[in-house]
C-alpha cells in the first residue's frame, strides 16, 4: 500500500508562510510516504528539482534532488533520517536552464514507528498455569526434560581409576600459587581516583550538532553553488558613462537652445474671463414671468393623482405640515394612532377615516380591576367602564382623599389629553352596585346615588364622581355605570399613551 503526500501550489512572489500539510511519514514506511507537487498554471519540462529537508529538533539538514514526470514534481524522502519524533521543513527549488525559482515551503512531521522502538528488546512467550505467569524459555516440556537428563547420563563415567585427578588440597595451593603471581603483576587493588572525570550521564547531547568537516563541507557546497549563479564577483567598468551631473548640465544647454513661441496674439486666462463678463452682462435676460421652477413644479406633481376622481396624496405619517387644496384627500399608509384617511380643510387636516380602538384609563382612584376604556372613532369618543369581567360594573376607593367640601372624588385628571377633550362637560347618571344597611350591604338600583361628571378644560379632560350628598362611609364604593359618547373637536391625538 502506497503513502503519498500530494501538494498544490502557485509560483508567486507574494509574501508566503510555511503551510502545513497535515502529514506524517513513519520511520517504519520503508520505500514508502513520497510527495507529488503540482505548480498551478504552470507546464514544466526539464527543470532540476531540489529538496531540502531541515529537521527542527535534532537540527539535521538533508539535500535530495527530485524529478519532473508529466508535469508533476515528486520527490522521495528517506525515512532512515527519522530518530525521533519531531517536525519537518521542507524547502523546493527549480533551476531551468536559464532561470531558477525559490517556489514553495511547507512542514509535516516524522514519527519513529512503535516497532522500531522495541527492536531492540528480546521477545518472550508466556507459559500460563495455576494462575502463575512465567516465561516460556523458563519452562521444559517433559519430552525435552527427559531428553536432557539421558544426555546428562550418557556424560558421566564411574570409574576407579583416578589418575589425571587432582586433590582439593593441591588444588588450593594452585590457587594460592596464582594469587602470588598475579601481586608479582603488579595488578591494581583498588579504584583509581576519578575527580574530574565525567559520567556518561554528564555528557551533552549532540545529535543537534555537526561536525568542522560537515560544516565546512556545506560551506564549499554553498559557494559552489553561489558560483553557479553568476553573481559578480566585481564592480563592472563605467566607460561611456557619465553622471547625473553631467547628463544635467547637458539638459540645461539643450533647453536653451530650444527657441521660445511668439505669443504676442495670446491674451492671458484672466483677460479672457474679463471679456466673457463683459458680454454676458450686454447680452439681453429671458423672460420666465409665465415659467415655474423645476423643483416647485415637480413638488406639484407630487401633491396630485387624480386616479380616484379628485385629487389625492398618499404618505407615511400624518399630513402635517404637507401644502394642499382644501379637500384634498390624503391616505397614511402607516395608519398612525388608528388615523386612515385625512380631509384638508381651511385651517387644518381632519381625521375622516380614523379608530384608536380601546384605549385604557388606570387610575389610583379605581378599584383593583377596575378601568375607563375610551375609543375615538372620527369626532365620536365612546366611554366605557368595566371591572374586568363585567362591563358597566366599576368599583372606587380612597375615598378618604374626597374633597368634604364641594362633594366629588376626582377619578381622572387627565392634564395632557389633547385628542379626547368634550365640546361641552358631560354628565352621567350613575347607579348603586349596594346601599349600606348597618353591617349588610343591599343592591338598590332603583335610585340613582351620585353622578359622574365629566368637564373639559384647555390643559386636558377631567373625569370626577360627585355626590348629592357627601355620605359614604365605606372606602370600596361599587356603582354601575352606562356607555355614553360625545363629540370633541380635538384633532387627532399625537399618542393613544392618556395621561
Amino acid at each position: 500500500m502506497k503513502k503519498l503526500i500530494k501538494l498544490s501550489f502557485k509560483n508567486t512572489s507574494s509574501i508566503r508562510e510555511i503551510e502545513d500539510s497535515y502529514s506524517e511519514v513513519y520511520s517504519h514506511d520503508r520505500n514508502n510516504g513520497n510527495f507529488e507537487f503540482k505548480v498551478q498554471d504552470e507546464l514544466l519540462t526539464d527543470e532540476r528539482v531540489i529538496a531540502l529537508f531541515k529537521f527542527l529538533k535534532s537540527k539535521k539538514v538533508w539535500k535530495t534532488e527530485g524529478s519532473v514526470e508529466e508535469g508533476v514534481i515528486k520527490v522521495r524522502f528517506d525515512n532512515t533520517l527519522i530518530t525521533r519524533d519531531e517536525s519537518v521543513v521542507c524547502y523546493l527549488y527549480l533551476d531551468g536552464s536559464e532561470v531558477d525559482s525559490d517556489v514553495f515551503k511547507f512542514k509535516f512531521d516524522v514519527k519513529l514507528s512503535e516497532i522500531d522502538k522495541v527492536k531492540d528488546l528480546p521477545e518472550k512467550e508466556r507459559y500460563f498455569k495455576n494462575s502463575i505467569v512465567v516465561d516460556r524459555n523458563d519452562v521444559l516440556t517433559r519430552d525435552v526434560l527427559d531428553e536432557e537428563v539421558a544426555t546428562l547420563k550418557k556424560s558421566f563415567i564411574v570409574r576407579d581409576d583416578l589418575t589425571g585427578l587432582v586433590s582439593q588440597k593441591a588444588l588450593t595451593q594452585a590457587k594460592t600459587d596464582i594469587l602470588n603471581e598475579v601481586n608479582e603483576l603488579g595488578f591494581i587493588k583498588e579504584h583509581q581516583d576519578l575527580t574530574g572525570y565525567a559520567k556518561s550521564t554528564e555528557i551533552p547531547d549532540i545529535s543537534g550538532f555537526v561536525k568542522d568537516t560537515a560544516l565546512t563541507t556545506l560551506k564549499t557546497e554553498i559557494l559552489n553553488e553561489v558560483d553557479t549563479k553568476g553573481f559578480l564577483k566585481q564592480h563592472q567598468s563605467l566607460d561611456g558613462l557619465i553622471t547625473k551631473e553631467v547628463l544635467d548640465k547637458k539638459l540645461e544647454d539643450v533647453v536653451s537652445k530650444i527657441p521660445q513661441p511668439d505669443l504676442s496674439d495670446y491674451v492671458t486666462t484672466n483677460a479672457l474671463n474679463e471679456k466673457l463678463k463683459d458680454v454676458v452682462s450686454k447680452m439681453p435676460k429671458p423672460d420666465l414671468s409665465g415659467f415655474v421652477k423645476e423643483q416647485t413644479f415637480n413638488d406639484f406633481k407630487a401633491t396630485l393623482n387624480t386616479s380616484s376622481g379628485g385629487s389625492e396624496l398618499r404618505g407615511n405619517g400624518a399630513p402635517f405640515g404637507k401644502s394642499a387644496k382644501i379637500g384634498t384627500i390624503y391616505i397614511d399608509e402607516d395608519v398612525t394612532n388608528g388615523a386612515v384617511r385625512w380631509l384638508k380643510t381651511k385651517d387644518s387636516w381632519k381625521v375622516i377615516g380614523g379608530d384608536t380602538g380601546w384605549v385604557n384609563i388606570v387610575t389610583p382612584y379605581m378599584y383593583p380591576g377596575t378601568k375607563i376604556q375610551l375609543r375615538r372613532i372620527n369626532d365620536l369618543v365612546h366611554v366605557k367602564f368595566t371591572n374586568g369581567t363585567t362591563e358597566g360594573s366599576a368599583r372606587f376607593n380612597n375615598f378618604e382623599n374626597a374633597d368634604a367640601t364641594t362633594r366629588y372624588l376626582k377619578v381622572f385628571d387627565g392634564m395632557a389629553s389633547f385628542g379626547w377633550r368634550p365640546v361641552t362637560p358631560y354628565i352621567q347618571t350613575v347607579l348603586p352596585e349596594v346601599t349600606q344597611v348597618g353591617s349588610d350591604y343591599v343592591y338598590n338600583i332603583s335610585q340613582p346615588y351620585p353622578y359622574l361628571r365629566l368637564r373639559t378644560e384647555i390643559a386636558g379632560i377631567k373625569i370626577e364622581l360627585q355626590f348629592d350628598e357627601f355620605v359614604v362611609t365605606n372606602s370600596n364604593l361599587g356603582v354601575y355605570i352606562n356607555s355614553f359618547s360625545y363629540l370633541t373637536d380635538d384633532d387627532w391625538p399625537v399618542s393613544l399613551n392618556i395621561v
